[in-house]
């Protein structure tokens, strides 16, 4: 089946589905903007609330994108990432003058992944402000905290410089908190690798001062920065192209773009998962809210020398009816290789 008769038939079955519907669909050209909280539908334009997993404006009235309003983008473009302060835990200063704020934010994540979370994982993002002038810039990664149940002693893990290029860690620093009602009364750097907090660890000690100090400091964030994940071959041409945030791995980050080398359009994502190699992207194709599922996951193909399994990364796209084979054709890219693996693709983004 070609990419243009799986769209056609994906319609064909949303239209069966409208007609026995009271509630008249929209047209080829749009489609709805589907949600799963309100956070979801900050982005879309006239939209206030997420209401029975759609966008909706003040009057109740689902919120539809035209498909033709995508623009020719760069789907590992550096964005600009807005960005203010959630609940601070705690304001310090080091002795050569530098500012430093902690503070703690909810993850953004799809209910599955919220489910699905193993081995301690928290929906909660503890995160490193450092100033530089005028600016607070955020200095962590999302993952690296660790924080006792009580939640009033805090190690955070965070990068002294951002490059990329050099890894998530070009210079690893470690910060401890703690908090006895509500205050902080004690903040500072620690060796990274410690285990357990402990106070007596602490190599540069903070002065705690007032939150109201940093009040008129300028905040940035880190790079809005995406990475290929995953890049796929259909049979009748198309190409199927998964990216994923370099900072603040999130599920609810991931980005899919579909259609022929010379026309990839971005399509919304309405749910995806990953646990180890196992990976299912959900997406609507943009005909009438119909959508598909991107399933990527290792499968055994032989067996080595001493007795391990040898696997390749299979792929399938799967809909109402339908289950098509892909090619895998690269996955997990290197951060740098990501450009060069885009090269020949032309893409347009929501």
């Amino acid at each position: 089946m070609t990419f243009r008769e799986l769209v056609a038939a994906l319609a064909l079955s949303a239209f069966v589905n409208a007609c026995s519907s009271p509630t008249p669909s929209t047209s080829s050209s749009t489609h709805w903007m589907s949600c799963k909280i309100d956070d979801d539908c900050d982005t879309v334009p006239n939209a206030t609330t997420c209401a029975v997993g759609y966008c909706a404006d003040s009057s109740g009235g689902r919120i539809t994108q035209s498909l033709t309003t995508q623009k020719t983008c760069d789907p590992v473009a550096v964005l600009d990432v807005p960005v203010v302060l959630g609940r601070v835990l705690g304001v310090g200063s080091a002795p050569d003058g530098t500012t430093y704020v902690v503070d703690v934010v909810t993850r953004r994540m799809y209910r599955d992944e919220l489910r699905n979370m193993r081995d301690g994982g928290s929906s909660m993002l503890y995160r490193v402000f450092v100033s530089k002038g005028d600016v607070l810039a955020r200095r962590s990664n999302a993952l690296d905290d660790y924080s006792d149940d009580a939640g009033h002693n805090y190690e955070i893990d965070f990068d002294r410089e951002v490059n990329p290029d050099a890894g998530v860690f070009a210079a690893p620093e470690r910060m401890m908190l703690q908090t006895i009602g509500g205050k902080t009364t004690l903040m500072g750097l620690a060796e990274t690798g410690l285990i357990g907090f402990d106070p007596t660890m602490i190599t540069t000690p903070f002065t705690v001062d007032d939150p109201s100090t940093v009040s008129t400091l300028k905040l940035a964030d880190l790079p809005g920065i995406h990475e290929v994940q995953s890049i796929s071959d259909l049979s009748d041409g198309t190409v199927l192209v998964v990216t994923v945030p370099y900072y603040d791995y999130s599920e609810y980050g991931y980005r899919l773009f579909w259609g022929p080398p010379s026309s990839l359009k971005e399509r919304h994502v309405i749910d995806a998962t990953r646990d180890g190699s196992d990976m299912r992207v959900t997406f609507e194709t943009g005909t009438d809210g119909a959508a598909l599922t991107l399933h990527l996951n290792e499968v055994p193909v032989a067996s080595r020398t001493d007795g391990g399994p040898v696997t390749v990364t299979a792929g399938t796209l799967e809909g109402p009816g339908t289950k098509q084979t892909l090619d895998v054709r690269m996955i997990d890219v290197a951060f740098t290789q990501g450009e060069s693996a885009l090269r020949g693709l032309s893409f347009t983004c929501l």
